[in-house]
């Protein structure tokens, strides 16, 4: 089982996230609705993966995670943004980039390879 914390401040790209996991046993996922809420949460406890959206009023994607790294630098970070690659990272802070908009079946599988990659989850 892979937990998932998703932090985004939009209630209904939150809600169509979650659905997207609803049925699916690979996954446990806990919704954060601000930047600040992420922080706090992934601080709190461990989460396999976090999916952090870019653009947030209160505290944004980056500094979100800048924070979280200097607490959990192994932290698996996902952003999930409409931003393309060359907008979002020039220094490689987040461990890959999902493009808004996305299709369940293909951000799944995205999200079972970061796993496999870094080692917290098994195909079998």
């Amino acid at each position: 089982m892979i937990n998932v914390l998703y932090v985004d401040d939009d209630a209904v790209f939150r809600g169509l996230v979650c659905d997207i996991f609803k049925y699916n046993n690979d996954f446990t996922i806990v919704c954060a609705k601000s930047g600040q809420e992420g922080i706090d949460m992934a601080l709190e406890k461990d989460y396999d993966i976090i999916i952090m959206d870019i653009m947030m009023p209160d505290v944004d994607g980056w500094k979100a995670t800048k924070k979280i790294r200097e607490e959990k630098p192994d932290s698996v970070i996902i952003a999930l943004s409409a931003l393309s690659v060359k907008d979002l990272d020039g220094n490689s802070i987040f461990d890959e980039h999902v493009r808004k908009p996305i299709r369940g079946y293909e951000f799944k599988t995205t999200l079972k390879e970061v796993a496999i990659q870094k080692g917290i989850w098994s195909k079998e």
